[in-house]
């Protein structure tokens, strides 16, 4: 559930909310550059090892593909890792009840993610 994404205890967010949203802001700008500059990656992938540049594109493609530019956590995916835990103490346990969106949701209507995209509405 969290293959690209961010969790941190529900306590972080009511002590260290402007330190998460500036974390959010720079994940955004992250998935910004590797949608807009496939040159950085890929420069990126060679310096970790990947010398073939037809990996490199596959790798890059497939990266760009599954990150959105709003990437909202998948209650799907999050409550399958739930029901696969062994813990009694997760039977019953609803994925919606472990997420806040909250922050993300503030960045966006800040415009912050049009503006990185330059959209206009």
């Amino acid at each position: 559930y969290a293959q690209f994404g961010v969790a941190v205890p529900t306590a972080l967010l009511k002590t260290q909310r402007e330190t998460l949203r500036l974390l959010l802001k720079a994940l955004l700008e992250g998935i910004y550059v590797i949608k807009s500059r496939p040159d950085v990656v890929l420069k990126i992938l060679r310096e970790e090892g990947i010398e073939d540049p037809r990996v490199g594109k596959t790798v890059y493609e497939r990266l760009a593909k599954n990150l959105r530019e709003y990437p909202l956590p998948e209650p799907k995916g999050m409550q399958t890792a739930i029901d696969s835990l062994a813990l009694p103490k997760a039977r019953g346990a609803q994925a919606k009840d472990f997420m806040d969106i909250t922050l993300l949701e503030e960045i966006k209507k800040s415009a912050y993610i049009d503006r990185l995209y330059g959209k206009s509405w």
